[in-house]
């Protein structure tokens, strides 16, 4: 069901979209940020896990185990970051399908302020010229 606003809701309306897609941008800019450091942290484990992994055959058995421990450790966290990079991803999704629905809604509404600018006109002209005259 189409909904029918005045022209000044309609108006409040395109200012209240605005003002949330601004706000939403701004979540997805620090989201973006937030990927590309976890990203950077993650690149950084991975070097250090492959570095560590050449190990110097004259290590004893038990600098091997806490090598293997300290694999391990770094594995763990990089799987972490990298489950955190997928919901900050899910998230970013999420804020630009908001933002496609929030430009759609805007557009919409200035179609409507157009056409309801242009019915008055038409009515004005109807009124005070006694005939229907199309403004272009």
């Amino acid at each position: 069901m189409l909904k029918l606003y005045s022209f000044h809701q309609a108006g409040f309306l395109i200012q209240k979209a605005v003002i949330e897609c601004e706000k939403l941008e701004g979540q997805l800019e620090e989201s973006n940020m937030t990927i590309l450091k976890l990203f950077d942290i993650n690149k950084k484990l991975m070097k250090r896990v492959r570095n560590s992994s050449f190990f110097d055959v004259n290590f004893s058995f038990k600098s091997d185990e806490d090598g293997s421990a300290s694999r391990r450790r770094i594995s763990v966290q990089t799987r972490r970051i990298s489950e955190k990079i997928a919901r900050l991803q899910l998230v970013v999704q999420k804020l630009q399908f908001v933002l496609l629905k929030l430009d759609d809604e805007k557009e919409v509404g200035v179609k409507f302020i157009m056409s309801e600018t242009r019915r008055r006109i038409l009515l004005e002209d109807y009124l005070y010229n006694g005939r229907k005259t199309i403004h272009r």
